[in-house]
């Protein structure tokens, strides 16, 4: 048994904005982050258009080297929280993660959409 009496390894925040951006047909990836060591965050998308839904398609990979996909459909002017918090697992796969990537399209027509996340990961690792 390990006892973790004070943390010696540094954390490290990124921030990602998206703003006004329009949707194609086909998925494009508007978000990636990546850190070996492990990632928390915290984000939410909105779906700016005034009619047409879009989807949210969020991929992590766990430090086990599960790789899971999750697609949701937002409506015009509904948000989407997007969290890679310790408490949230996506599909099959367990915190901790070591990649999140967040990719949009519409699948009627074209809307538009505004992103903000907030993404922390550990800058090196403990002795």
């Amino acid at each position: 048994m390990a006892t973790v009496i004070g943390f010696s390894g540094g954390i490290d925040a990124a921030s990602f904005s998206v703003a006004a951006q329009a949707t194609t047909a086909a998925f494009v990836e508007v978000l990636k982050a990546q850190n070996d060591r492990g990632l928390t965050g915290v984000g939410t998308i909105k779906n700016t258009g005034g009619v047409n839904a879009l989807n949210v398609r969020e991929t992590v990979t766990d430090k086990f080297g599960t790789t899971a996909t999750v697609t949701t459909l937002v409506a015009a002017g509904v948000f989407k929280r997007l969290d890679l918090a310790p408490a949230v697992d996506i599909g099959a796969a367990r915190v901790p993660y070591i990649s999140y990537t967040v990719e949009v399209n519409h699948p009627v027509a074209v809307t538009t959409f505004d992103l903000q996340l907030v993404a922390q990961g550990a800058s090196r690792a403990n002795p």
